[in-house]
């Protein structure tokens, strides 16, 4: 089991590849794999925000067309 310290440095090196523009980016942890891409910046900061401790605000809504 990867320790948080490494996660969280996967995770940062992640979005800054995302934000540099690399259209997808992988992160493995505890042997399983989640792609992140553009669209789920968000996502990322909130996984990122996890691991150093913060709390996590997550936000649900509905409108006409569904859950957002």
């Amino acid at each position: 089991m990867a320790d948080v310290a490494q996660r969280l440095a996967e995770a940062e090196a992640a979005l800054h590849l995302l934000l540099l523009g690399q259209s997808a980016t992988l992160v493995t942890a505890d042997g399983y794999s989640t792609q992140f891409k553009p669209a789920d910046e968000g996502r990322l900061r909130a996984y990122i925000a996890e691991l150093r401790g913060a709390p996590v605000q997550r936000l649900r809504f509905s409108t006409s067309k569904g859950l957002c």
